[in-house]
């Protein structure tokens, strides 16, 4: 299909391996709506969607009417879980990897010595499973 009477569409699957996609054109015809172009996507993913870079709200596509020759990008969302908790894991497991070249320059030796290699290597084990422990609800 081409032409001035079609939508250029791009359905990204994946949004972080762009590769992971298709595209194509959709028929316009007066009247269509965004909720009629989408039917068919699987259910259980949360979908948004973006007409002309511009994003349409999900509860909104049964009413809007895209005009023909518009560009329509359609992504999954990406929902996070905890989210205050996630960032805070990071930065302490960040902690724990400075804090274990640290803990194995302390021991005699330093860390060409077999302890102070043990200790650098035991530090971030233990130190990343107490953030995690810590991190549980």
């Amino acid at each position: 299909m081409t032409g001035a009477a079609t939508i250029r569409a791009v359905v990204c699957y994946n949004p972080l391996d762009p590769s992971d996609r298709s595209m194509g054109e959709l028929a316009w015809r007066p009247g269509v709506t965004l909720a009629d172009l989408l039917t068919g996507l699987p259910s259980a993913i949360e979908w948004l969607a973006s007409l002309d870079g511009e994003a349409t709200p999900a509860d909104r596509w049964a009413e809007i009417k895209p005009a023909p020759g518009s560009h329509l990008v359609i992504v999954p969302a990406i929902r996070g879980g905890r989210t205050g908790k996630t960032v805070l894991r990071i930065a302490a497991t960040i902690a724990v990897a400075v804090a274990a070249y640290q803990i194995g320059g302390l021991v005699p030796g330093g860390l060409t010595s077999f302890w102070g290699a043990t200790a650098a290597a035991a530090t971030p084990a233990v130190g990343t499973m107490s953030v995690n422990m810590r991190s549980l609800p």
